[in-house]
């Protein structure tokens, strides 16, 4: 081939690169691509050309990735949520359709079948949604106000109640995909019948206009949500399933990695819609016409996120299919992988050293949850474990002042205990009171950085502060603990870290927070499933209260012990790694000033 024919063959490519390298907001998995394509030229050129001008250019144009990558701005949080939207979404939900419309029909048929069920059935309902809820209905529709059941509440607790009860169904419904999709099947199919349910009650009585005027203010998103994670657990189990030509392992690293970036996604969808039905819903005088621009403008958000621009981000050409190019793709993933090898090594860790920590942390902490829990229970602090709208409210009070001591005592043991592990040193009495005298001032700082968004008794408040000071910072030290800094140093040297790298601590308290919500409803099923039937069976059914109470709370407070080292090791490791990428900066740049010979 001539080097006329080989620039003809090949030139829209490298001009497509070209383009590519001056758009601030380029695909990288596009980029990477064409940098592919263009370095196989630039093999071809060197060995066919090698000292013509093709040659160099290609060499320049391949060395403008490299920079590009090197030398990319810092992204603040703007762009990386504006990136989220227009491209890390749109790829997802094109890439697996087929997800989103199997989860479509399967919600939309068992709506279906609790209409038509319900309109056979009239008792059904009952079976559904409760008897309890039903009864309560009926009486507020006898009082002229069938919406009064969204009223009943502070708005305040309404809001985090129904949120908090949103993304547990959100996650239950993804995470059940881990089972063939069975799971995500399942609960897709069980949330469309109560709906289905739900309305044909209303329309039985007269009211189907009313009630959806009043219930799809907020049951737009709220629906779309549920039905969008569901996409995600059939994306999850189907890639456990049909792994393809990857094993199985593979397969599901990758469909976990695209699934994930879907059901984040509809985080702000439920809080919006828990905004909306604790605030807007129980507006019940509004206009018709009101609640139907709330309605529309609701239904226009999820089409825009979800339909319009995936519509257009392919028709702009930038989405790359599962089949052309397959290299570079695999190559984006496990690049995508390789970012989260902290969680796979702190989990690593954690599992290498559990014998340690059931012994000095999970087992000692354990007998005194469950001590103190006796106490305070029989001090009548006992109180019913979820309200009507799944809000948690704790059996006892979990975070109290008078408990603040306790907590600080304990987390000042798990520090010491923490130090000794991450440096392989033995645990025994003289170790352990010589790092304690060493390093009380770190680990008292840490600690009380970890309880501080607790002291005030106002969720607002504390959800503030927790966002300004991320509770996780509290384990800023453990960048610094092995150098031979000053207590204050270390401290403020890991601070500085954890504010450069905010967004960090932040996802990652977001992703033990899911953990937490998970834990809840594992206790919740238990709860609901075996211990009641044990109490029935006992013939105990009068304590039933006090007993679930007691075991509920200790669930939740097991699971925090039990997460908490694995929680030390993300941040361990997590930190460790931002501290080589900030360190590395002075070496980017020598590379990037490193003169190209020609």
């Amino acid at each position: 081939m001539t080097e006329s024919q080989f620039i003809a063959q090949n030139k829209d490519k490298w001009r497509e690169l070209e383009i590519a390298l001056k758009e601030d907001d380029h695909d990288p998995d596009h980029l990477i691509a064409l940098y592919r394509k263009v370095s196989s030229d630039l093999s071809y050129a060197q060995t066919y050309y090698p000292r013509r001008m093709v040659r160099k250019y290609l060499n320049d144009l391949v060395n403008g990735v490299f920079l590009r990558v090197k030398t990319r701005p810092s992204t603040n949080l703007w762009q990386m949520v504006k990136r989220f939207y227009t491209q890390s979404l749109p790829t997802e939900i094109i890439r697996h359709y087929e997800a989103f419309i199997m989860s479509i029909l399967v919600f939309g048929i068992a709506v279906l079948i609790g209409v038509v069920t319900n309109l056979e059935e009239p008792s059904f309902v009952n079976e559904i949604l409760g008897p309890e809820y039903v009864h309560m209905t009926e009486q507020n529709i006898a009082k002229n106000d069938p919406m009064a059941v969204y009223k009943d509440s502070k708005k305040s607790s309404m809001f985090l109640g129904i949120t908090f009860n949103n993304i547990k169904v959100a996650i239950f419904c993804f995470v059940s995909g881990i089972f063939t999709s069975l799971g995500t099947l399942y609960a897709l199919i069980r949330n469309g019948i109560m709906l289905g349910a739900f309305q044909s009650f209303f329309y039985q009585k007269g009211l189907l206009l009313t009630s959806m005027l009043t219930i799809w203010i907020h049951g737009t998103i709220e629906i779309s949500a549920i039905i969008i994670a569901g996409a995600a657990g059939i994306i999850l189990g189907n890639s456990l399933m049909f792994p393809g030509t990857f094993t199985r392992i593979q397969s599901l690293k990758i469909g976990a990695l695209r699934s994930i970036v879907i059901i984040l996604s509809t985080i702000p969808l439920f809080v919006i819609a828990g905004f909306l039905e604790s605030f807007v819903t129980r507006l019940t005088e509004w206009p018709d016409i009101a609640k139907m621009a709330v309605i529309g403008i609701s239904l226009l958000l999820i089409l825009t996120i979800y339909v319009i621009i995936p519509i257009r981000y392919y028709r702009k050409g930038r989405y790359i299919s599962d089949t052309v190019p397959l290299i570079p793709l695999m190559t984006t993933f496990d690049a995508k992988i390789s970012e989260v090898s902290f969680v796979k090594k702190g989990l690593q860790t954690y599992i290498k050293q559990i014998e340690t920590w059931i012994k000095v942390w999970i087992m000692p902490m354990a007998i005194i949850a469950i001590v103190v829990g006796y106490y305070l229970s029989t001090q009548g602090h006992l109180t019913n474990i979820v309200n009507e709208y799944g809000m948690v409210e704790y059996s006892f009070p979990l975070i109290s002042n008078r408990l603040m001591l306790l907590y600080l005592v304990a987390l000042i043991h798990f520090f010491t205990c923490a130090y000794l592990m991450i440096n392989n040193i033995e645990i025994n009495i003289t170790n352990y009171f010589e790092t304690l005298s060493s390093y009380f001032l770190v680990f008292f700082v840490g600690a009380v950085i970890l309880l501080l968004p607790f002291l005030s008794s106002n969720i607002y408040i504390t959800i503030c502060i927790m966002l300004i000071i991320p509770s996780l910072s509290g384990f800023a030290f453990l960048s610094n603990i092995n150098t031979k800094s000053g207590a204050i140093d270390m401290v403020k040297r890991g601070m500085s870290i954890v504010y450069k790298y905010w967004l960090d601590c932040s996802l990652l308290l977001l992703g033990l927070f899911i953990m937490v919500v998970v834990l809840f409803w594992f206790g919740s099923l238990i709860n609901e499933t075996f211990l009641k039937n044990i109490l029935q069976f006992l013939n105990i059914w009068e304590f039933e209260e006090n007993y679930r109470a007691i075991f509920n709370s200790f669930i939740i407070i097991l699971g925090m012990i039990i997460l908490l080292p694995f929680t030390f090791y993300l941040l361990y490791y997590r930190i460790e790694k931002l501290n080589i990428m900030r360190n590395s900066s002075d070496l980017v740049e020598k590379i990037q000033n490193f003169p190209v010979y020609s």
